[in-house]
């Protein structure tokens, strides 16, 4: 009887949006084995897992072909300890992150930390257990977690992605000024400082690419003139 309750109540708890529990929560078998976003560093030898339900991305070790070297893992950033798997907002913690991305040459790791409302960075060079995030994007510091659809603001991002022949950073997130439309942030990785500005953002299918100094929005009955193809990249 408690085979059949279990997944019912798994279910149940899914309809309702509530994330299931799960009794192998902790599992770092489990999180490298599930269709869980992977990001590897083979210049480091390092494949970093995002353990979503977990609040936490682990990092496991990978042998000579890139491949996994067993199921466990060398390191955990976003918890203490692989015992624990509490969602949190600080330096050290996370909540639901969802992406991640690797610059292998600036030996960093972005995280999209997704219910705290920010992308995570850290520094790979002296991985460790609990490791502090060196900066963080979205918010003005690590406590917060405010939803904002600004240059320097974030709605749950989803998606990361590195450009490392521009050094570049792509941010996947919703916008809370367009009925939760996608936006993409472009961020100048050269020298990333706790908060900063986009350089630009790319928007619907009929918007266009959205600058520092230029309006929001073009006047009614004008257009922001050159219009920037949807799609297309800035150049900075």
């Amino acid at each position: 009887m408690t085979k059949i309750l279990v997944p019912i109540a798994m279910l149940l708890l899914a309809l309702l949006g509530v994330p299931p529990v799960y009794a192998d929560s902790c599992s770092a078998a489990a999180a490298l084995n599930a269709s869980t976003p992977k990001a590897p560093d083979a210049d480091s030898h390092y494949m970093f897992v995002a353990d979503t339900v977990n609040n936490r991305v682990l990092v496991f070790t990978l042998d000579a072909n890139k491949k996994v070297s067993g199921n466990t893992p060398r390191y955990v950033l976003g918890q203490p300890d692989f015992d624990h798997c509490a969602a949190g907002t600080s330096r050290s913690a996370m909540s639901h992150p969802s992406a991640l991305a690797v610059d292998s040459a600036g030996k960093r790791l972005f995280v999209a930390d997704e219910q705290n409302n920010r992308v995570l960075v850290f520094s790979t060079a002296d991985l460790r257990n609990g490791l502090p995030a060196a900066n963080v994007l979205g918010q003005v510091d690590f406590t917060s977690r405010a939803v904002a659809a600004t240059l320097s603001g974030m709605d749950r991002p989803r998606g990361v992605a590195f450009d490392p022949g521009h050094n570049r950073l792509f941010v996947v997130a919703a916008n809370v000024n367009a009925g939760n439309d996608t936006r993409v942030l472009l961020f100048d990785a050269s020298h990333i400082s706790d908060g900063m500005s986009a350089a630009g953002i790319l928007g619907p299918p009929d918007a266009v690419l959205q600058l520092p100094g230029r309006p929001t929005k073009p006047a009614p009955g004008e257009r922001d003139s050159p219009p920037v193809p949807y799609g297309t990249s800035p150049s900075f």
